[in-house]
């Protein structure tokens, strides 16, 4: 059986004109190697590390933190 390990990834991402929590999640979703996940639950999980979010929508300058999963070679 094959070993693999995984290690959490957290980063801060500068939100850009234009940027939208939707189009975020996407990007960086594909940068996440653990396995599938739906866009809407790593959408939410941003929302989640970012509680400001529930009271207002995002704007150029914010700063957003992200985790993700990244297999380790």
């Amino acid at each position: 059986m094959e070993h693999r390990s995984w290690t959490v990834v957290h980063v801060s991402y500068e939100v850009q004109e234009g940027d939208t929590l939707q189009s975020v999640a996407e990007t960086y979703l594909q940068k996440n190697t653990y396995g599938k996940r739906d866009i809407d639950e790593f959408r939410e999980g941003i929302r989640e590390l970012n509680d400001w979010l529930l009271t207002r929508d995002l704007q150029k300058g914010d700063v957003l933190r992200i985790n993700y999963w990244e297999k380790v070679s």
